[in-house]
């Protein structure tokens, strides 16, 4: 039997933590942000989905039968704690005196961005009666970490990639760089061109995900022993119409690979990087951390894009959201200028 949860209720509903801060004017505030980076060399982490979360959470109206959704399915699936701990009450005050509008003020990045770590993403504050829908809060808000933690993912693998095509590959095949990398090519698609390039080569394929780096460059000297070489004008080694797509989504496998092949002389023209399906199976993924915090400082950064039902604020288009990445990616520097700045929280 299949069920679906109510949106006013989330497994982590009834968890005893709030890390909302409540000040004098009893008022509750907190912050998201990310707390270390993905790539101990290069800190910038790609922010993206805040605009969808931030639409499918705050602009939706809360209506009664979401709160008999939820009542109903405490009563088959819940127990007497769950059904005692959900706060009914505050979400019937909002429905009943609020036009089912969150009574919340957000202040958030506009849209995707590139920031470092400890840089404020978003920030909520509210009336602190309030104060037991912050697990809520921060369980629906959290879900911009999963759409963040892989396009960052894939920005810093297709840097390093680039890096190494700037290093070992000629101008004339620059164009390869787009297929290199496709199973995620979130900004940078390849081109027609780009696979017509690749009608008539011979691939080979390395699936097992405990290959080492050592054993992608046998497959290359047996690939060059096997269709020959040219050496190109940078001084690697090409292999005449056959590559390598090696099967492997993980940052550090890929740098160590990239650096022994551009070593040992090959130009990594000669590797495309896959997803093995195994990988999305997996939850042991290199990841980011990132929580909801007290908060009490101020930031210029943000701007308001809810704030009680009222706003203007507009989603990005895909486009925007490409463009938007690109440059800021390109503006920031690979480092903080400190190490890992934390906003101004308390807690």
């Amino acid at each position: 039997m299949s069920f679906s949860i109510p949106f006013l209720l989330n497994p982590q509903e009834c968890k005893d933590t709030n890390r909302f801060v409540c000040s004098e004017s009893d008022e509750m505030s907190a912050c998201f942000a990310f707390r270390h980076p993905f790539n101990i060399d290069d800190h910038r982490i790609v922010v993206l989905g805040l605009s969808y979360t931030i639409h499918t959470v705050f602009y939706r109206q809360i209506t009664q039968s979401d709160i008999n959704q939820v009542e109903e399915y405490l009563s088959k699936h819940g127990d007497t704690k769950s059904q005692n701990d959900w706060p009914k009450n505050l979400w019937q005050d909002i429905v009943t005196n609020n036009n089912g509008k969150l009574p919340f003020k957000v202040m958030a990045l506009h849209g995707s961005d590139v920031v470092f770590p400890g840089t404020p993403i978003f920030v909520i504050t509210g009336p602190a009666k309030y104060s037991k829908l912050a697990p809520w809060l921060e369980n629906a808000l959290m879900r911009i970490c999963s759409t963040s933690i892989d396009v960052t993912r894939d920005r810093h693998i297709w840097q390093l990639i680039n890096d190494y095509f700037d290093k070992t590959v000629d101008h004339n095949d620059r164009f390869l760089i787009g297929w290199r990398f496709p199973a995620k090519s979130f900004c940078h698609p390849a081109t027609p061109e780009q696979l017509k390039s690749r009608a008539n080569i011979h691939q080979v394929r390395l699936k097992n995900a405990d290959c080492s780096a050592q054993d992608v460059l046998d497959c290359l000297d047996s690939l060059a022993n096997s269709f020959g070489f040219v050496i190109n004008e940078k001084g690697y080694r090409v292999i005449t119409g056959a590559e390598i797509e090696y099967q492997t989504f993980y940052f550090e496998k890929i740098k160590e690979t990239l650096k022994a092949v551009a070593t040992a002389g090959y130009s990594v023209q000669n590797i495309v990087f896959g997803t093995p399906v195994e990988f999305f199976r997996s939850h042991n993924h290199e990841t980011i951390k990132g929580s909801i915090e007290p908060y009490s400082g101020t930031t210029d950064m943000l701007e308001v894009v809810y704030d009680n039902g009222a706003t203007d604020w507009k989603p990005e288009t895909l486009k925007q959201t490409q463009d938007r990445i690109n440059t800021a990616w390109s503006k920031l520097t690979s480092k903080a200028d400190e190490q890992f700045l934390e906003p101004s929280m308390e807690g």
